[in-house]
């Protein structure tokens, strides 16, 4: 029977930029995904930057969304991304 995706062109695509692979005892992989956003330093004084990037303690990671795949889903995820990685290259190469 074939899949069809429902709605992928009414979903807003999020830029994303971290994301981490933990492994449980029941051998599940949890990827979670997130944005990292740079914190606002304001001014044109390199020192003063400098002195205001001192006083923050850590840049928050916002959760997009948090996964659990099995080994097999999680194969075919790295399968899925190399491929999508071999396209964006490919189009590089051409431009």
């Amino acid at each position: 029977m074939p899949l069809v995706w429902v709605g992928a062109d009414e979903a807003l695509p999020i830029k994303v930029n971290q994301f981490v692979v933990q492994v449980d005892s029941a051998r599940d992989a949890f990827l979670t995904i997130g944005t990292a956003t740079p914190p606002i330093l304001l001014g044109d004084n390199p020192d003063d930057l400098q002195k205001q990037a001192e006083t923050i303690g850590y840049v928050p990671i916002r959760i997009v969304g948090r996964f659990s795949l099995s080994a097999t889903g999680l194969r075919e995820l790295v399968g899925v991304l190399q491929s999508g990685l071999k396209m964006l290259e490919r189009q590089e190469v051409a431009e």
